[in-house]
């Protein structure tokens, strides 16, 4: 568990490096956040059709450098520390509102 969230794909047995559309919309997260680089500034889009997801419908959309979270180097910790502000941010108590 990080930054006391539960990840909704936590109980696969097999790593999941990108779950697919339909596991997403079955899990109905409260949240989903997305390794994207900051320019990619379209990487949440294919999301916002999905209105019936709590997620999208309580603009709980986020992204990460995946560049501080995919590589084990000292910035990894930036990458938790974006990670957790979004959480903190979903959960009504961050300053992104």
């Amino acid at each position: 568990m990080v930054c006391g969230a539960v990840n909704v794909f936590a109980h696969h047995r097999h790593w999941l490096p990108q779950p697919s559309r339909e596991a997403v919309l079955l899990a109905d997260p409260d949240a989903i956040v997305v390794a994207a680089a900051p320019s990619q500034h379209d990487a949440l889009a294919s999301w916002q059709p999905w209105t019936s997801l709590r997620a999208v419908a309580r603009r709980r959309l986020y992204t990460v450098d995946p560049v501080l979270l995919h590589r084990a180097t000292a910035r990894s910790l930036e990458g938790v520390e974006a990670l957790c502000r979004h959480i903190e941010d979903a959960r009504g108590n961050g300053p992104e509102r």
